[in-house]
């Protein structure tokens, strides 16, 4: 069971603004993040998909078809803490996206913490 986590930096954006090549990647994050929360409600929860995923759908290039999925989009202005219970024999991961479009990951089990400060926006890694 793979364990996708979309985590932005702060609240997704309320307006749209021009795409340039300056602001692309913040832009297509926020598209995927919002994507997710609308079409899964999982702004501030995870939302489970317990089917195969649906290669067909324009909310994932390319996921991997034999992958069951969860899927939450969080707000770190306030800590988060994600538990990675023991999968038994199954494969886990916590997969973890800033706006910035910047990926890290988490192999469980464990208690995996995560939190934005002050001094980190505009970095590329919130605390883990």
């Amino acid at each position: 069971m793979a364990v996708v986590i979309a985590v932005p930096i702060a609240t997704l954006a309320a307006t749209a603004s021009e795409v340039t090549i300056h602001n692309y990647v913040r832009a297509e994050t926020d598209l995927q993040m919002r994507t997710y929360a609308e079409q899964m409600n999982c702004f501030g929860q995870v939302a489970h998909v317990r089917n195969a995923y649906d290669v067909t759908s324009p909310a994932t290039i390319r996921p991997n078809r034999d992958t069951i999925y969860s899927w939450g989009v969080f707000d770190l202005s306030s800590p988060l803490t994600v538990n990675l219970s023991d999968p038994g024999k199954r494969y886990q991961s916590l997969m973890m996206v800033s706006q910035d479009h910047s990926i890290w990951t988490e192999y469980g089990p464990k208690k995996v913490s995560l939190c934005v400060t002050s001094d980190l926006i505009g970095q590329n890694r919130p605390n883990s």
